[in-house]
């Protein structure tokens, strides 16, 4: 079989090649060699996935450095060999593929994250999710190693490898480049970039946070300053300092700067907070507060350990509604992420609101369709669809009793309340419009959607209420 390695057909190469991987032969590795990235790719895929064909990894690993090809499907696989190989020249393999100039930009991103792992690979394969067992090798070896490539790549034009070379240097532990991720911290163009030189510092020992945090909190890009306050609280800067900088935030900056702000500040000592989460309260009683961050100030509240603050936060929010669960949630309407409300919507899989709502021709027709919806509900009815389903069914989708003054019942869908009656829809019929005046009583049959509040998180319910807000378009 693997002297079929040289027979003129693809389709018997390839059939070779399959009869090979079932047979755990490490003979398949004459196969790289072959002229077609079919065969090539398929060799690749036999000795890397499943139970792999150790022998052979290594020569799967050295076709890094052969450039014919570049398909993601075969370079992946021959990083992730050289990763499992862990000798030095594989190593070296890894870093002349990441300088490799004509090799595409995400797979040398892809060379430099397993680089970034060499110590202490994950237990799991990066390609098929294989478990490989526990591997730990010398961290010195590769922080020496690596050290000088990453660093220069913190210069190249591209900004999506000076973003992974950032990284690289934290996971990596190299503290031999601080310099260079403070210079780009200062000077590089992309905020993406700076930020992650800005959580590599933080991970690095030597590294002066406190000028870095000063430069990210002054820094015009708006990403940059949130980053910043999310790492104020682990800085050696004084706690009554760090409190003047975040309240200067929350009076000052935008409303994702401000929900930031408070997510550091809940996290900080309560003698060092008392008062200012006590003015924030006394703003939220009196109604000046920003919505955005109402929800945030709850959750400091409650971190801050003040029984007194719970009390009169609570007492606020119970007087927004009469509903005392709409009460409890009221902080959800403003602030949430659309983005993050949208991939909820999509795939979360304890609410699956895809598979009963649709927005354009995506999802299930169980619940009215969502475009437009920003235009037919108010963010307080939104919210109250989604804790409280019943209250409020949209017409067409709610089953109606009603009974009639001559002793009848009617039961059937609810297609519209009209201002002198209810049209209905019984059976195969066409529509009934019964008369308001003939009706004695008019019973509602429960949504069959459940109470989202059973099944997600505040801030969940907070972001899916953001991105239905967003449905303008019909």
């Amino acid at each position: 079989i693997i002297a079929l390695a040289t027979h003129p057909s693809r389709a018997v190469r390839i059939a070779a090649v399959v009869a090979l991987r079932r047979m755990q032969d490490p003979g398949i590795r004459v196969f790289l060699n072959d002229a077609d990235e079919f065969v090539v790719t398929e060799t690749a895929r036999a000795i890397n996935d499943d139970l792999s064909i150790t022998e052979a990894l290594p020569n799967l690993a050295q076709s890094l450095n052969n450039h014919r090809f570049s398909n993601e499907a075969l370079v992946r696989r021959a990083i992730n060999a050289n990763l499992r190989v862990g000798k030095p020249e594989n190593m070296q393999n890894l870093l002349k593929y990441i300088q490799f100039e004509g090799a595409p930009i995400p797979l040398r991103n892809e060379a430099i994250d397993a680089l970034s792992t060499w110590a202490k690979p994950s237990v799991l394969d990066r390609v098929d999710g294989r478990y490989r067992g526990e591997i730990t090798r010398p961290l010195n070896v590769v922080q020496q190693t690596s050290a000088p490539v990453l660093k220069s790549l913190l210069q190249h034009k591209d900004t999506l490898l000076r973003l992974h070379a950032a990284q690289g240097l934290g996971k990596l532990k190299i503290n031999g480049g601080i310099e260079y991720l403070m210079v780009s911290l200062k000077k590089d163009l992309s905020s993406e970039v700076k930020i992650e030189a800005l959580k590599s510092l933080a991970s690095l020992e030597g590294a002066k946070m406190d000028e870095a945090l000063k430069i990210a909190l002054a820094d015009t890009g708006k990403t940059l300053r949130v980053a910043g306050l999310d790492l104020l609280k682990s800085s050696s800067l004084p706690k009554e300092l760090i409190v003047t900088l975040l309240v200067d935030v929350i009076n000052t900056k935008s409303a994702q700067e401000k929900q930031a702000a408070l997510n550091t500040l809940g996290t900080l000592p309560f003698k060092n907070t008392e008062k200012a989460l006590t003015d924030l309260v006394n703003q939220y009683a009196t109604g000046t507060l920003t919505k955005e961050i109402q929800y945030e100030l709850g959750d400091a509240i409650m971190a801050s350990g003040s029984n007194t603050l719970k009390q009169k936060y609570q007492k606020v929010a119970t007087t927004s509604s009469p509903d005392s669960l709409k009460a409890a949630y009221a902080s959800t309407m403003y602030g949430g992420s659309p983005g993050k409300g949208k991939n909820l919507f999509m795939n979360n899989s304890s609410a699956q609101c895809v598979k009963c709502h649709a927005i354009d021709d995506y999802g299930g027709n169980v619940g009215p369709r969502l475009n437009g919806v920003a235009n037919r509900l108010t963010t307080d009815q939104l919210l109250e669809a989604l804790i409280e389903p019943s209250a409020r069914i949209a017409p067409g989708y709610g089953n109606v009793s009603l009974e009639l003054k001559n002793h009848k019942k009617l039961n059937g869908i609810l297609q519209a309340e009209k201002p002198n009656g209810y049209q209905l829809k019984i059976g195969n019929k066409a529509d009934t419009l019964v008369r308001k005046i003939d009706v004695v009583n008019k019973i509602m049959s429960p949504s069959s959607m459940p109470q989202m509040h059973l099944l997600l998180s505040k801030k969940e319910i907070r972001n899916v209420i953001a991105f239905l807000s967003t449905l303008n378009e019909d």
